[in-house]
């Protein structure tokens, strides 16, 4: 599934993230000296990507026998063991010498964070949400989503990332996605006080959710819109046949089918507008532009709110 962000805009939203690339300084004196410039670290840690005063030694020896050349390094991660040559002469202990071990590349690091945070959106957000969310339409800013959307998991792929890092400085990042005072971007998206550029109106009378759609697809069913006709029922929206719905390129591919909750075929097969398309129970719905699947499904329960009634009556009353 597509990520809300790109690696590219969590320095955007938090500028020193760089300073939490999840570097961990090696103990320089527990070094065992092996002789020929060959120094040896047991219970080392995870040693993906290995850095010699901030510089990446690149990739790692095959084994340690092919350790030949200064700045080679090996790590065995049966033994936990970390080996490196150095310079004629040089020890660990050098006080120009500073060597640093990752657990994982850092850019691989972010391209993680970014999809921890975009499933920990879908997680967070109101159930009223699509997931995944629709891709925002001509937005200005060039993003696939909406600012909101892309700024809110930049933040939290940024906490994910200084937390692993074993830093304390997160907290500040999370309260500008969600607080107790209910001022994150999340918590107004959620209250409603923040609107994405897919709900054009808001209707309790036809909730559409996803049932199940491939990792491939960007597109999304949205707005439920009409006046019910029917006191209580669950469509269910699947693809025919896949495609890229685009704006302003008429779809002669892209089909979807209606069934009701009995199996009943409401909607055969029907081509893709992006335009309100009926569903189903006086009830419509559009497609967003983006990539269709075969057998993506989703479902809209429709109903019809029965009055509010309140019993309001007089008694009497007599002074004596």
């Amino acid at each position: 599934m597509a990520t809300y962000c790109a690696v590219t805009d969590l320095q955007k939203y938090y500028s020193p993230i760089d300073n939490y690339d999840l570097k961990v300084d090696l103990p320089d004196f527990e070094f065992k000296d092996l002789g020929s410039d060959v120094w040896q670290l047991d219970d080392a840690g995870a040693v993906v990507v290995a850095y010699r005063s901030g510089l990446d030694l690149g990739a790692m020896a095959a084994n340690v026998g092919a350790i030949a050349s200064e700045n080679d390094w090996f790590y065995d991660s049966a033994l936990d063991r970390f080996t490196i040559k150095l310079g004629t002469g040089e020890s660990p202990e050098d006080d120009d010498i500073r060597l640093q071990r990752s657990p994982l590349d850092w850019a691989d690091a972010k391209t993680y964070a970014c999809q921890v945070a975009t499933n920990q959106v879908n997680e967070l957000l109101d159930s009223r949400f699509p997931v995944p969310l629709p891709v925002a339409e001509n937005n200005e800013t060039g993003d696939s989503y909406d600012q909101s959307v892309v700024e809110m998991t930049a933040l939290l792929a940024c906490v994910h990332l200084i937390k692993s890092s074993g830093s304390e400085d997160w907290l500040e990042l999370q309260n500008r996605v969600f607080n107790a005072d209910e001022t994150g971007i999340l918590d107004r998206l959620n209250a409603g006080k923040l609107k994405l550029s897919f709900e054009i109106t808001k209707s309790d009378d036809g909730t559409i959710k996803v049932v199940s759609i491939n990792d491939a697809t960007t597109g999304g069913l949205v707005d439920a819109v009409g006046e019910p006709t029917v006191a209580f029922e669950i469509y269910l929206i699947t693809i025919g046949t896949g495609g890229t719905l685009a704006t302003g390129t008429e779809n002669t591919t892209i089909t979807y089918s209606v069934t009701d909750s009995q199996g009943s075929v409401g909607i055969s097969t029907e081509y893709i507008t992006g335009r309100f398309q009926p569903i189903g129970g006086g009830m419509s719905a559009r497609f967003l532009p983006g990539i269709y699947t075969a057998n993506d499904t989703w479902s809209m329960t429709v109903k019809t709110e029965g009055p509010q009634t309140s019993v309001i009556g007089t008694i009497r009353t007599s002074r004596r």
